[in-house]
């Protein structure tokens, strides 16, 4: 997964300290339950990264947000993706 970031001094408070990438999973119906488990991965400074562990042809809806000394910002804009078979 790969996503684009502006290091616009002025869109950010403090340095950057890298990325938090969420990961909610939808049921086997393509459906994203309320009590569903929000996972969160810590990224450093890259602006890609490869998620593992992830169910075959399953739903995802996956948003990133950038992380500084104030912790968390706000999330990009979240994308729902489809994951493959095996390979």
């Amino acid at each position: 997964m790969t996503w684009d970031y502006n290091e616009d001094p002025r869109l950010v408070l403090g340095n950057l300290h890298g990325f938090l990438l969420y990961l909610l999973e939808a049921n086997a119906s393509d459906f994203f339950p309320d009590d569903a488990t929000l996972r969160a991965y810590y990224i450093d400074t890259r602006i890609s990264t490869r998620v593992g562990g992830l169910e075959i042809f399953r739903l995802y809806n996956i948003s990133v947000a950038a992380r500084t000394v104030k912790g968390p910002g706000p999330t990009f804009e979240s994308v729902v993706v489809r994951t493959h078979g095996e390979g």
